[in-house]
């Protein structure tokens, strides 16, 4: 073996005695069942029937799940009173298996229960209802005892707390409506690498075709009652040897839920951290470097890493010609940092379009890929890893499910295109997109949410990331059109050698009337003004980055 792998190997066992030593060590309360993350939905069944859905995740360790959890549904403008006959309360039934989480790479295998690594669990609970036509349904779900967080003040006497808001009269038009549903794949108890740019994805389906705004919300305590937020302290980022951060602490609130700051850019000594945690409502996602870490083996300390993120998702419905508020859901998060040492989060996939110049490719908290409709685009999605040696694995769902339901639906028609993956659970998986959108589908968007997960001890890392493929009209290419005389003399009028219809990263040479070669651009911008070169004819070789090169000339006059 060689020695290199050697050390890293007794490394990760040395971090994983550690842990076991921390989680068998602590008291026998720390390990009670805990409340850790989830949300509510519903889905209009006909005639007023609604089937409403909790999905909730909690401590993996401690008593059994319950069997069924209690879903109060108030009327409009009753709130968490009962004055209203039409209000009441129903019990959701535990439906299907109940699954454990799997964070931790296969020597540490999926813990579960006391004494253990800690881990999550998640239930799905189910139950049907009828909802009179009214201007707003409450619907909630309350599960004691949230674990100690750092960002939420006394977390641990606070409940769970899950609203959904339904609209089924609307102006006196009567409307039904589904929730938008989470992607199961988007675990709501996301485990991230201390000091490490990564994104988080709460994407949801709309059913019904609705406009859906996504912002980050107050966690609720109780029914309309906001949990308050805490104070973060003071750190110091000395990860950039020329620029350490500083940041002085502040406020935590629902936009900044844990502490995430650039990295320093100065050249030399100190900068002010500028504080670095972006939502992204086109991707659905939140992208944030964590910036505090906190060791130690005692409860409290433990606390210090874990944060509440929640998301909420309110969609908008045009009736009668005006965009209405229809409904809301929330998604719960617990946010755990680890210090991942050595280990490094997976990069962010690469997407290209080699021999397509026709789609355009943008890269932010997502990947937007605009392809003309009607054209035929290829494109590759290349999976990386900072530490070489890791295995990738690519998750994402099933895009055209043969029988789409609310909870499977159809993410990407085959009409459109279609994704194919190679080289899973190596070091360099490959996707390929293949697209060729017709005419009905113009305007479109469509969402491939990937979930990469690499196989470190103890724990795995994850990215996350949305590719965004939208439909636009086809524009054709213009020919190449090359004016045959330039005159550089200060007037701004033809100064430079232009060529229109000029395709990126094409390459220039221009040679004298005797072939020497006399200038060169390996990316031409249309910028030759025949500085240091003398009147006269001049030949020359465009290289586009597609198909092949085109010949001419051009006389420089001055």
């Amino acid at each position: 073996m060689p020695r290199r792998i050697a050390q890293k190997l007794q490394l990760h066992l040395a971090v994983l005695l550690l842990l076991l030593t921390v989680f068998s060590g602590l008291p026998r309360r720390a390990r009670a069942s805990h409340a850790q993350g989830g949300q509510l939905t519903y889905q209009a069944l006909g005639n007023n029937q609604y089937r409403v859905s909790c999905q909730f995740f909690r401590d993996c360790s401690g008593e059994p799940l319950n069997k069924d959890l209690r879903l109060y549904y108030r009327a409009s403008g009753t709130g968490c009173a009962d004055p209203d006959p039409r209000s009441g309360d129903i019990l959701l039934t535990r439906v299907g298996d109940v699954t454990t989480g799997n964070p931790y790479c296969s020597a540490v295998g999926t813990p579960c229960g006391s004494r253990l690594l800690t881990n999550f669990q998640t239930a799905r609970y189910e139950a049907t209802l009828t909802l009179a036509p009214d201007a707003e349904w409450l619907l909630y779900v309350t599960i004691p005892q949230r674990p100690a967080v750092a960002n939420v003040d006394d977390a641990e006497s606070r409940p769970l707390h899950f609203e959904a808001r339904l609209r089924t009269l609307v102006n006196g038009e009567t409307v039904e409506n589904t929730s938008p549903q989470f992607l199961t794949q988007d675990t709501p108890v996301p485990f991230v690498c201390w000091r490490q740019l990564t994104t988080l994805t709460f994407s949801a389906t709309e059913p019904d075709g609705d406009s859906l705004v996504y912002t980050l919300a107050d966690p609720l305590a109780v029914c309309d009652g906001p949990a308050p937020w805490t104070r973060y302290p003071g750190s110091v980022d000395n990860t950039n040897p020329q620029c350490q951060v500083i940041d002085p602490g502040g406020a935590y609130s629902a936009t900044f839920p844990i502490p995430s700051f650039a990295r320093g850019t100065c050249t030399s000594g100190s900068a002010l951290a500028a504080p670095d945690f972006r939502i992204n409502d086109f991707g659905r996602s939140v992208t944030f470097r964590p910036a505090l870490y906190t060791p130690g083996l005692d409860i409290g300390q433990q606390a210090q890493n874990k944060y509440v993120l929640v998301a909420q998702v309110s969609e908008y419905r045009q009736l009668r010609g005006k965009w209405e508020f229809i409904g809301s859901v929330r998604r719960d998060m617990l946010v755990v940092v680890l210090d991942c040492e050595a280990n490094q989060v997976p990069n962010v996939p690469l997407v290209t379009a080699p021999g397509f110049p026709a789609a355009r490719i943008f890269n932010t908290d997502s990947t937007l890929i605009e392809v003309p409709v009607g054209q035929l685009t290829e494109a590759q999605v290349a999976f990386t890893d900072p530490n070489s040696a890791d295995l990738l694995t690519v998750a994402y769902p099933e895009l055209d499910p043969a029988q789409p339901t609310v909870e499977n639906p159809e993410l990407l028609p085959a009409q459109v295109g279609n994704f194919a993956l190679a080289g899973n659970q190596t070091a360099q998986p490959l996707g390929k997109l293949r697209l060729q959108p017709p005419a009905a589908y113009l305007g479109k968007s469509f969402r491939i949410p990937l979930r990469i997960e690499d196989n470190a001890c103890p724990a795995k890392a994850v990215q996350n990331r949305v590719l965004v493929v939208k439909v636009v009209p086809y524009v054709a290419p213009r020919p190449l059109q090359t004016y045959n005389v330039f005159s550089p003399n200060g007037d701004n009028i033809n100064d430079a050698f232009v060529i229109d219809a000029l395709p990126p990263g094409s390459g220039l040479r221009v040679y004298n009337r005797w072939g020497r070669l006399v200038q060169e651009f390996a990316d031409y911008r249309n910028n030759w003004k025949g500085e240091k070169n003398p009147a006269g004819l001049y030949y020359f070789i465009l290289t586009p980055a597609v198909g092949a090169p085109v010949k001419g000339w051009v006389e420089l006059v001055r």
